[in-house]
């Protein structure tokens, strides 16, 4: 999703940018080495956050395989999940988000799959 310093998801991912008919914000985080981390805010909550996560196909469903696969997190039902609601609303962690880490994959398939989840959404 990331090709050099620019985000494959959209112009501007360096800031918050809103998705098509404010269904969603994200953020794109460059972190340690060579890959990336972009956080998807869904409107629809824990529903809509199930909704991608199941949907997607190329993305694992995992904290951390330390390797080199793109995954996808549900942080206020996995990484988050022992902190307070209060918590985790007062540090961004809303109750829709998703937390993509990319890996080595096609971009282009990384986008489609994620395309794709994402347009399901009411």
């Amino acid at each position: 999703l990331v090709s050099g310093r620019q985000c494959a998801l959209g112009p501007g991912c360096g800031g918050r940018q809103t998705g098509p008919r404010g269904r969603y914000r994200r953020q794109h985080r460059p972190v340690a080495g060579n890959h990336h981390t972009t956080l998807i805010s869904l409107q629809g909550g824990p529903a809509a956050a199930d909704e991608v996560v199941r949907r997607t196909r190329l993305f694992f469903l995992a904290e951390s395989l330390g390797g080199v696969e793109s995954l996808i997190t549900h942080p206020v039902t996995m990484t988050h999940a022992a902190i307070s609601p209060e918590e985790r609303s007062r540090v961004g962690i809303t109750d829709g988000l998703v937390r993509l880490s990319v890996g080595l994959e096609d971009p282009e398939d990384l986008i489609e799959d994620l395309t794709r989840a994402l347009d399901r959404l009411p």
